[in-house]
């Protein structure tokens, strides 16, 4: 499970191994990570579509989504 966490003046997914509590709805999916090519246009167009897009610590983009 992955939390946002505000560092150095970004927000930043970490992972946390903890259980999911129950007014949890989403999950953070990968979209790629920060050094493919044309990433940038992914992360775009998944903002443009609602979703909250963040960096992880490993350089991942991850998308928001809801489910349950």
């Amino acid at each position: 499970m992955y939390d946002l966490h505000f560092r150095n003046g970004d927000f930043v997914l970490v992972w946390s191994d903890r259980k999911r509590r129950e007014n949890e709805r989403g999950m953070w999916v990968s979209i790629g990570h920060s050094d493919e090519q044309d990433i940038e246009r992914c992360v775009q167009i998944n903002r443009e579509n609602g979703l909250e897009v963040a960096l992880d610590e490993e350089g991942f983009y991850r998308a928001l989504i809801l489910r349950d």
